[in-house]
C-alpha cells in the first residue's frame, strides 16, 4: 500500500508525527489529536485486465480536542495530500515501485463527533488511482 508515502509528506510538513498522532487502519482511543489512515472496508479493488493498476477511495480520519484547530488540520491535510501530476516512488521493503497519478478529496472535510470523549473528528475521502508493482 502507499500509506508510506502519505506518512512522509505528513510527517515532512510537520503536521503529524508517525506512531504518535499518525495511526494506520485505527485512532488509539485515548488520542485526543491524531490522524488515522484507512482504506476501504471490502478491500483495494484489483483488475485482471490491469495488473498493478489501483483505484481505491482511501480515508483519512483527524481527530482534535479543539474545532478550530482540528478544521484547520483537516484543511491542511486536504491540500498537502492532493496529487494533480503524477508522482514516482521507488520501492522499498513494504511495497513496489509506485506512480502516484491522482490523489484527490472527493469533497470537503466531513465533521462529526467522535464516538470517544469530548473530540471532534472529521474525514477526508479521497480518490486516488496508481500503479504499484510487486514485489
Amino acid at each position: 500500500m502507499i500509506w508510506d508515502i502519505i506518512v512522509k509528506k505528513i510527517v515532512d510538513a510537520g503536521l503529524g508525527v508517525s506512531g504518535e498522532t499518525i495511526y494506520r487502519s485505527t485512532i488509539p482511543a485515548d488520542a485526543k489529536v491524531a490522524i488515522g489512515l484507512f482504506e476501504p472496508l471490502d478491500g483495494i479493488h484489483v483488475n485482471p485486465s490491469l495488473p498493478d493498476f489501483y483505484k481505491p477511495g482511501l480515508k483519512v480520519i483527524v481527530r482534535h480536542n479543539k474545532i478550530s484547530e482540528g478544521r484547520k488540520l483537516a484543511n491542511d491535510l486536504m491540500k498537502l495530500l492532493t496529487v494533480t501530476a503524477e508522482e514516482i516512488y521507488e520501492a522499498n521493503a513494504e511495497r513496489g515501485r509506485v506512480h502516484l497519478k491522482v490523489f484527490y478529496p472527493k469533497a470537503l472535510p466531513i465533521q462529526f463527533p467522535s464516538a470517544v470523549g469530548n473530540l471532534t473528528e472529521w474525514s477526508i475521502n479521497f480518490q486516488t488511482a496508481f500503479t504499484m508493482k510487486s514485489i
